[in-house]
């Protein structure tokens, strides 16, 4: 029985492995040189063979070796027949105008390639051999990049656009077409970049492009990135493949499931929507800046997207999301009571659609699964199910796949919003797996050698939509009467600071890292001494950017989460610490150990644990309403292993006697800060800090 899927690798068999194929030498940084012509083949341009009329309709190949049928009718069975009338074709184009609507839709543009004199673009190529039809080869490539060697080439313009491409064709969005998902080919896949980077063997099936990436390296050197620079010699290319191709991957749902996730959703009104994804941005958007304020809201503060057009994953979380803030918004207020929202059931049906949804993912898959992670926990008392750890590993992959490992803010074609929204997306997930997988004992997934994304800055954050608000200090701001420069201020600390966690963790907590620094004082001191630098470097950065919101006449209790910065800064340093008292507590009197340096780094421990509580005792009432990262909640229940950890190794009375009251003030705080609206944080830490002094049978004041 012929496999479903045979004709899917009919584009292998587009190479007559018999002929002697001449093929042009692979230059790493130019466009493709056209081989030069055999003399007996003919400059002009011949007819193209006709495809069968099966084949013209699924847009397919159409190879016949020699005669009647061709591959694709003989291998499933069907007849060749050729009664069709054959579609007009302009002589300029290369790709079959209906293929590329139906792949793209109707307003992406297409790249041309233009007839030029002396240059044959006869379907008979010296490169690819017998291939009869070329509706089938297309490689959307951009713009060649900038180089001083490029003004001193010519180059055709058969397969490569001019240098100026760019003001020719208008700027492409990757991730906004409808019916096609792109994946990044890496180097090491079956598809080779280095291969597929020259449109002439670029051979694929009429489901399938190759979309070529090239990069403007005038725009950001890679002087900027420092001792992470790019690149710019390696291809990127992006596999474009319809939806149609993965119909048959599973697991799948019925259409009647996502019908029902459909009209449930839809049940709620586009008002009540609108006021939701505005209270996004209001209130989690300068937190975790996942979404494109550019291609949703106004300048006017006005939503620019209709609520019932956005994909179904990330339209039911982004309402889950910013559900627990409709009290904020005059009319949903009104509402809780009448029209109440489950976030439990908006979840589902949000994780109901990913699921669906991974087999062709967009942008909008990776946000929604961003969100989903999230989500605030029904249990206080626990902290990760074993799903969201996994959930992490495939939101990792799945930005991987989709290219966000590599920086794109030097490529060319794509609009500067989604350069934007890539990298941030880039960097949300980046710092949910360091601190879910982390704070939760297990190996991160993300490596240091595996991305090249470079830092963010204030431009990551900029609008095409000038001064959409994102200041949280102030408490009535319509998307659309600030500037970027507070969700950056967050956003970008939060992402340096995970860095420095990342290297603590890599350090010290690996298990090759763990055997040579766990009996090793000296070598865990040595490690930490630029890592404390890098701490102090950032709390001066973080000093500049945060003040303690204070009370106005208007409002008496502002909401400002950035103080969840200053408590992730001080668990970071615990960690740091715990690797070093490790070395400490495994000395067995074989290494030297000055007392003086032990000392020195039990009471650094201490003035940590003090730097703690007085955060969380001086926080602002309105600190618990604003939001709180889902990893947060580690901070408290770190903080309280780590007070305990000192208080039972105590070394003196007197430095016992210091961490009693410290204990003692730790927990009144985690007792009674934030009432109710911080139970959900404090609650996992209150608990772990009782249950270890009632079975260590320590009293404190």
């Amino acid at each position: 029985m012929q496999s479903p899927d045979a004709d899917f690798f009919d584009f292998y068999r587009f190479f007559d492995l018999d002929q002697n194929l001449s093929l042009p030498a692979l230059d790493a940084c130019g466009p493709l040189r056209p081989p030069s012509q055999p003399p007996e083949v003919s400059r002009q341009r011949p007819r193209n063979p006709r495809s069968c009329d099966f084949c013209r309709r699924r847009k397919t190949a159409c190879i016949i070796r020699s005669a009647p049928p061709c591959t694709t009718c003989r291998s499933r069975g069907k007849e060749c027949v050729f009664t069709e009338r054959p579609r007009k074709r302009r002589q300029t184009e290369v790709s079959d105008p209906e293929s590329d609507t139906q792949l793209y839709g109707p307003d992406q543009p297409r790249v041309l390639s233009r007839a030029v004199p002396g240059h044959s673009q006869s379907t008979a190529s010296p490169v690819l051999g017998i291939v009869p039809n070329l509706d089938n080869h297309r490689l959307i490539s951009e713009s060649p990049p900038d180089d001083a060697d490029s003004q001193h080439r010519t180059h055709p313009t058969r397969d490569c656009p001019t240098r100026d491409a760019e003001h020719q064709y208008p700027e492409k969005s990757l991730d906004r077409q409808p019916t096609a998902t792109v994946f990044l080919l890496g180097d090491t896949g079956e598809a080779d970049p280095y291969l597929l980077r020259h449109p002439a063997l670029a051979a694929h099936a009429g489901n399938i492009a190759f979309r070529q990436m090239h990069r403007d390296r005038s725009s950001r050197s890679a002087d900027d990135a420092g001792e992470q620079g790019l690149d710019t010699n390696r291809p990127i290319v992006f596999m474009v493949g319809e939806h149609s191709l993965y119909d048959h991957y599973e697991p799948r749902l019925d259409a009647t499931v996502l019908d029902k996730v459909r009209e449930d959703l839809d049940q709620i009104s586009d008002e009540v929507g609108m006021r939701l994804v505005l209270l996004y941005f209001k209130h989690i958007y300068p937190y975790f800046p996942v979404l494109s304020r550019s291609q949703m809201v106004s300048p006017a503060g006005e939503l620019t997207t209709a609520v019932s057009s956005l994909p179904l994953a990330l339209r039911a979380a982004l309402y889950a999301s910013a559900v627990p803030f409709m009290i904020y918004d005059d009319y949903l207020s009104t509402m809780l009571d009448v029209v109440p929202l489950s976030t439990q059931s908006l979840y589902r049906m949000a994780w109901t659609v990913i699921t669906h949804e991974i087999h062709t993912p967009h942008l909008s898959t990776l946000q929604a699964c961003l969100l989903l992670l999230q989500r605030d926990n029904v249990d206080q008392f626990v902290q990760w199910s074993p799903f969201q750890l996994s959930l992490v590993a495939w939101t990792v992959s799945l930005a991987q796949s989709l290219g966000l490992s590599t920086d794109c803010s030097t490529w060319r074609g794509i609009p500067p919003w989604e350069k934007r929204l890539r990298r941030r997306l880039w960097w949300a997930t980046y710092v949910l797996d360091k601190w879910t997988l982390l704070t939760s004992g297990i190996a991160s997934h993300i490596k240091d050698e595996d991305f090249d994304v470079l830092a963010l800055s204030v431009a990551d954050f900029a609008s095409d939509a000038a001064g959409i608000s994102s200041r949280p200090h102030d408490q009535n701001p319509r998307p659309g009467d600030g500037d970027a420069s507070s969700a950056f201020g967050h956003f970008s600390h939060l992402v340096w600071l995970t860095t420095i966690l990342s290297d603590i963790h890599a350090s010290y907590f690996t298990i090759k890292a763990s055997k040579a620094t766990a009996y090793d004082f000296a070598r865990a001191s040595s490690l930490a001494e630029p890592l404390q630098s890098r701490l102090h470097s950032w709390k001066d950065s973080f000093g500049r950017f945060y003040t303690t919101p204070q009370a106005n006449s208007e409002f008496r209790t502002p909401i400002d989460g950035n103080i969840s910065l200053n408590l992730a800064y001080s668990t970071v340093k615990m960690l740091l610490y715990r690797a070093i008292m490790r070395a400490l507590e495994n000395w067995n009197g074989t290494e030297g150990v000055v007392d003086s340096n032990r000392q020195a780094v039990r009471l650094k421990a201490i003035e940590c644990c003090e730097e703690i509580v007085e955060v969380l005792e001086q926080a602002p009432p309105g600190s618990w309403n604003a939001f709180w990262h889902k990893f947060a909640r580690s901070y408290f229940a770190i903080a309280s292993a780590f007070m305990m950890r000192l208080l039972i190794t105590s070394v003196s009375p007197d430095e016992m006697n210091i961490l009693n009251r410290l204990v003692h003030r730790w927990r009144w705080a985690l007792r009674i800060g934030g009432g109710k609206a911080g139970s959900q944080l404090m609650s996992l830490g209150l608990l772990r800090l009782d249950r270890t002094l009632l079975n260590s049978g320590i009293r404190v004041p």
